[in-house]
C-alpha cells in the first residue's frame, strides 16, 4: 500500500496535486501511521492530509 499527501479540504488547481509520501508499506501498520502523521503535521486546519491507498492508485495532477 502506499500513504499520499492530499489537500484537506478538496481544492482543486495549481499547487493542489497529490503527492506520494510512501510506498510498499504494510497493511496492517499503514492506518496507524496515517493517524500519526496527521496529528503531527495534520489538523483540521490544516492544508494537508495523509491517507492510505493501494499499490495500483494513480496520483491526481492537475492538468489545465
Amino acid at each position: 500500500m502506499k500513504i499520499i499527501l492530499v489537500d484537506n479540504f478538496n481544492r482543486e488547481g495549481p499547487g493542489h496535486n497529490d503527492t506520494l509520501i510512501a510506498e510498499k508499506v504494510n497493511k496492517h501498520f499503514i492506518k496507524k501511521i496515517c493517524e500519526f502523521l496527521n496529528l503531527r503535521f495534520g489538523g483540521i486546519n490544516s492544508p494537508n492530509y495523509f491517507r492510505p491507498v493501494e499499490n495500483d492508485y494513480k496520483p491526481h495532477k492537475f492538468k489545465p
